[in-house]
């Protein structure tokens, strides 16, 4: 027996006219809700909880109940915004509670006299009642579809004036609603199309620009999305330890103490025989120009307790809470910030996924597209501590050489480590080197007094240790034309907020006890042996050769000095570059 035949299964075809009739609908359900929506929120007029509302103007409990829903008071008993609430749920609103004719005038829908804000409103509800009862999608040309959106957003366009007029809103204000509601409609027309035929070459110009637009808006979005993440993600790192061996819970914004430092070109790099190195305030410090281009690296060295970290979290804090701060910071998206002490981070794309895991996850692309998009982005990275990197943090920074895309590095280091970093950098990008060399004598009152001010309260109290502090500080005698360090001014506001009662002669010691705390530190990191034996000794020996360097008077022994630590060092097989610089400030103003 031959088998049977069974009919082919017809598939189903989405034709154009399907398509429009899909494109009016978004536009009456989806437009027509957002239209709805800013309507509410113009007129309204209770306050944050509607039920409380509405039982004000004389309803009951069991009107609330039978006037809305479960689902409807749920909504409102979460004070969900009314962006998220249905045409329907917004209608009975705008008839309940936001001073229109009552639901049973016929100003809603058989008006005697012209067509008020109510029946227009009743309008659009009608042509959503008759997508929500039927099964079919209404087939439409294009010649229909055109003519049914011009209807359409003559409408929309008459209920945003209407009601911006009727509730006092600025006339700039809903004309702009008015351009919004042009613009979405030609989006709608775009938007939704056949697939493309090989026949249709003519369209091929009108898609490459649809898709150019449609990148923009995306980058936009994802631009916005690292924004939002960042900011979350920053406040919880940008403050600053003072003084991280001695005080570790003593913490604050950067911009509570933060004092201009003295930033020059660093003369080493300078590439001209007697070129004088420029100054670069902090303020400009992303605008300044090397040989006539922005640097791709700026290099920042200078000796510890200098204030690099706290310039870079500056900076951070900055971008989040007031870029004009710095120029050329408002144009930076994203700013990425790592210190690279004790980080496992390779590579820079595990960086922006440990960064912004988030907005990665939420934009649904594969990771090649979001890296393709992001390369557009005005990205600026902050890498905090080279001095202080390992194997992996290494690689990171040698595969962010390789970026494809807009990128600017700004670095910190100290200076026996400038010169690795310099050579690492300069075969692959134009790279500025400058140094922090302090802050100025005359700044010094004002880094003292922001600081007591952050750590106490006491009006009295703290202008007592403001004199106190700088009674101190001239004391100790510095000469009038060298600059201070910063962590220097730190330490002695925070030894005179923490113990003002002990004799003055503690604040050496103290000040001694940081430097050996952080050089111990540093050289276990490097796997240094017998570290504090080790500092103890050199130590003993600095006390004696110290003062060789402290007066100008001395200063022709500070070579003789210097040599003598750098044998102490040999003999006990410490780095000598990593004991002068974490005891001595050899830069000159």
């Amino acid at each position: 027996m031959a088998s049977r035949q069974h009919p082919a299964s017809s598939t189903a075809q989405l034709i154009k006219r399907t398509v429009n009739g899909f494109r009016y609908q978004v536009a009456v359900i989806t437009k027509g809700r957002a239209v709805f929506a800013q309507v509410v929120e113009w007129l309204y007029q209770g306050g944050p909880c509607i039920k409380t509302y509405f039982l004000s103007l004389g309803y009951t409990d069991t009107d609330y109940r039978r006037k809305f829903n479960n689902e409807q008071r749920a909504l409102l008993e979460k004070k969900a915004p009314f962006r998220e609430f249905d045409i329907s749920f917004l209608y009975i609103i705008l008839q309940l509670l936001c001073g229109l004719a009552a639901p049973n005038n016929p100003a809603w829908t058989s008006p005697q006299k012209g067509q008020p804000l109510e029946h227009l409103l009743y309008k659009i509800k009608q042509k959503r009642n008759h997508f929500a009862h039927s099964n079919d999608v209404q087939q439409m040309s294009d010649q229909k579809l055109i003519k049914e959106f011009r209807k359409l957003k003559c409408l929309f366009s008459r209920i945003i004036r209407r009601a911006g007029c009727q509730s006092g809103i600025r006339p700039d204000v809903y004309r702009d609603e008015v351009s919004e509601i042009k613009v979405d409609f030609q989006d709608l027309l775009q938007k939704v199309r056949e697939p493309l035929q090989g026949s249709d070459l003519s369209l091929l110009p009108q898609l490459q620009q649809e898709i150019k637009v449609f990148k923009e808006k995306l980058q936009r979005q994802l631009e916005d999305d690292c924004r939002r993440e960042l900011h979350s993600l920053y406040p919880s790192q940008w403050d600053v330890t003072l003084a991280q061996w001695l005080y570790p819970d003593l913490k604050l914004h950067p911009s509570q103490n933060f004092t201009s430092l003295v930033i020059k070109e660093d003369s080493s790099s300078l590439t001209q025989a007697g070129q004088r190195p420029m100054d670069v305030p902090h303020k400009t410090l992303l605008k300044v120009t090397c040989d006539g281009h922005l640097p791709q690296v700026i290099i920042i060295s200078g000796e510890g307790g200098i204030g690099k970290t706290t310039l870079l979290k500056y900076m951070l804090e900055m971008w989040v809470r007031d870029p004009s701060q710095i120029e050329g910071l408002q144009d930076v998206s994203p700013l990425l910030y790592l210190q690279l002490r004790g980080s496992n981070i390779s590579s820079w794309k595990e960086m922006f996924k440990n960064l912004l895991c988030n907005t990665f996850m939420e934009s649904g692309l594969t990771m090649d597209t979001f890296l393709d998009i992001f390369q557009a982005m005005h990205v600026v990275v902050l890498l905090d501590g080279y001095d202080e990197v390992n194997k992996k943090t290494k690689k990171l920074i040698a595969d962010l050489l390789t970026y494809q895309g807009n990128m600017r590095i700004v670095i910190t280091t100290r200076p026996e480590c400038a010169r690795e970093l310099t050579q690492m950098m300069k075969n692959k990008r134009l790279v500025m080197n400058v140094e922090i060399q302090g802050i100025r004598r005359e700044d010094r009152p004002h880094l003292v007094e922001s600081t007591v001010a952050a750590l106490v309260e006491n009006p009295v109290l703290k202008d007592k240790m403001k004199d106190q502090v700088l009674q101190h500080l001239e004391n100790l005698q510095l000469q009038k034309d060298e600059l201070d360090m910063p962590l220097a001014i730190v330490l002695l506001v925070i030894r005179e907020a923490e113990a003002s009662d002990d004799s003055p002669g503690n604040i050496y010691d103290e000040l001694t006890a940081l430097m050996m705390g952080k050089i111990e530190e540093r050289l276990v990191l490097k796997g240094v042996e017998d570290a504090n034996e080790k500092i103890q000794a050199y130590h003993e020996l600095q006390k004696t050769v110290a003062p060789w360097g402290v007066k100008r008077l001395g200063s022709d022994r500070r070579a003789e000095g210097t040599e003598q630590l750098k044998a102490k060092c040999n003999s006990l097989n410490l780095p000598h570059r990593e004991m002068l610089s974490g005891f001595l400030i050899s830069k000159k103003s």
